[in-house]
């Protein structure tokens, strides 16, 4: 088997792994190696490391966290959904005024009041990898919270999503294939130092350490099925929390999840089998 370069991404070199091992036929369609097809019955496209298993759709669900919690709990309230409430920018752009409800940061405030306890989880709807998400203990640490996120910056959001605090044990990662969980792992700060982003990964010295309790891993099994019942998905990414009294708790959804903490703390031979299991479902499907 030739070498693979090492100049690919991690998903890339997964994916030709498995693709050679399975005889899959597959190719680039782009100069630099950025999208690669793979044909199982039909094309595949993986362009860096978002998967093809899913429509467009799927993928803006799980960015937008209130329109995935809102679809989660549209027809039932379910214990593992934090209560959340969204709150757009006061000074969003001029088509999107008639959506503005609150005029003003001090109104944003007085609702948050109204409806949590301190302190809360404010972050930005469609942020990720735990930029710029704050836990504030009061009104003027949500005031400069929300003043970051609605920043015009390239990093703003017109809206953002604040969330009941969790008192968490241990967070966890859940890699799903149609209600199958292929791979969890635990997010483990017990030996890592905050550096000021509360995503537990981003934490100096953290480590994803791969679950092999088999109870544990099938206390996730009723989280997943309701979420694949509601969105009809192929291939997601859990963010489980365990809190300091054994409840579970969805963080949220992601559909092109990263491997590279993982990988360093792992190896790349679990994010092959991974592959390995999606292609050999696919070509089973197809015959």
């Amino acid at each position: 088997m030739e070498p693979i370069s090492s100049n690919l991404s991690l998903h890339t070199r997964a994916i030709i792994t498995v693709c050679k091992t399975l005889n899959i036929p597959y190719s680039f369609v782009h100069k630099d190696g950025i999208c690669l097809k793979v044909t199982i019955g039909k094309p595949y496209f993986f362009i860096h490391h978002h998967p093809a298993f899913d429509s467009v759709d799927i993928s803006k669900i799980c960015k937008d966290k209130d329109l995935s919690y809102s679809i989660l709990t549209a027809d039932c309230d379910p214990e593992f959904i934090p209560m959340w409430r969204a709150y757009l920018d006061p000074d969003v752009k001029d088509e999107h005024k008639m959506w503005v409800k609150f005029k003003n940061m001090d109104e944003i405030i007085t609702d948050i009041e109204k409806y949590f306890k301190y302190p809360v989880i404010v972050k930005p709807n469609k942020g990720s990898l735990g930029l710029n998400v704050k836990k504030c203990e009061n009104g003027e640490e949500i005031k400069s919270a929300l003043g970051v996120i609605f920043e015009k910056t390239p990093d703003y959001d017109y809206l953002s999503v604040v969330q009941e605090f969790l008192d968490v044990a241990s967070e966890y990662r859940v890699i799903v294939f149609r209600k199958k969980i292929l791979l969890a792992y635990k997010k483990d700060i017990s030996n890592a130092t905050f550096e000021g982003n509360l995503s537990p990964l981003h934490w100096s010295n953290s480590k994803a350490v791969i679950v092999t309790d088999v109870n544990l891993i099938a206390s996730f099994q009723p989280i997943v099925d309701y979420v694949f019942e509601k969105l009809s998905a192929n291939y997601l990414a859990f963010d489980i929390a365990l809190d300091k009294v054994g409840k579970l708790w969805l963080i949220e959804l992601n559909s092109s999840p990263g491997f590279s903490h993982f990988a360093t703390d792992n190896g790349e031979d679990l994010i092959e089998n991974i592959y390995e299991y999606i292609f050999s479902e696919l070509l089973r499907i197809k015959t």
